[in-house]
């Protein structure tokens, strides 16, 4: 799915020739969005209904909620932006370590964080374009190339990223090349503190990396892509 993922395979089996070895990545059909007005009245109903005001920063991560995407970050930065102004998170998802996030942010009572069990697929779709930020996370003990497919979703929609994994991933160095979001190691909190705060005082930035992001889908992460890759080894 990504070249760490190439290299990892051919440094740990020298027998297989490299030239049979290439990316394929996940993909997503690209999208036509509707026109800006519709958009925006489907983020100010959704921001609505969430009680998120316009000018607050809402950061979404949706998917799994797992061992594998060692969430103990995910909680440390619930507790570090509990006193930042507006900013806001929306966790949408299930998994075994749903009940210990819920039961976490109900010991806690945060005011700014938004917890909501896995959704369908097209109404998750709307939640991205009320949201600012999308956030990928991974267990930091990972040592084999992960590449979470969750990616396609936020450059699609034209969300600006911040990656939290381990040092063996190379999502982070993915998005940071293409100028669309920013690499975090999981547990360094005052980096991810830094980004985020960073992002929240500077809106063109974000607008510009939303451009970035969907320039990077179209480039590098549509079904075409895949698709051409799969039927020339089939040619």
């Amino acid at each position: 799915m990504s070249e760490a993922n190439v290299k990892y395979i051919l440094e740990h089996n020298p027998t297989i020739s490299s030239n049979k070895v290439e990316v394929c990545p996940n993909s997503l059909q690209k999208k036509e969005y509707i026109n800006e007005h519709e958009l925006n009245a489907i983020r100010n109903k959704i921001r609505n209904s969430l009680l998120i005001a316009e000018e607050d920063l809402l950061f979404i991560y949706g998917g799994n909620l797992g061992i594998a995407q060692g969430l103990d970050f995910l909680l440390k930065i619930f507790d570090t932006l509990n006193d930042q102004p507006k900013v806001k998170l929306l966790i949408i998802g299930d998994g075994t370590e749903y009940n210990k996030i819920s039961q976490y942010i109900k010991n806690r009572n945060y005011n700014n964080v938004i917890l909501l069990k896995r959704i369908p697929p097209d109404e998750f779709e709307k939640m991205l374009f009320a949201a600012d930020v999308g956030l990928i996370f991974l267990d930091p003990r990972f040592t084999i190339p992960n590449f979470p497919s969750r990616l396609t979703s936020y450059l699609n929609a034209g969300l600006p990223i911040i990656s939290c994994t381990d040092n063996a991933s190379d999502v982070g160095d993915v998005i940071e090349k293409g100028k669309c979001g920013f690499k975090v190691i999981s547990g360094d909190i005052e980096r991810f503190v830094s980004i985020a705060t960073k992002i929240r005082d500077n809106r063109l930035l974000v607008e510009q990396m939303s451009t970035n992001a969907r320039t990077l889908f179209e480039k590098a992460y549509t079904t075409k892509i895949s698709y051409d890759v799969i039927m020339k080894n089939l040619s």
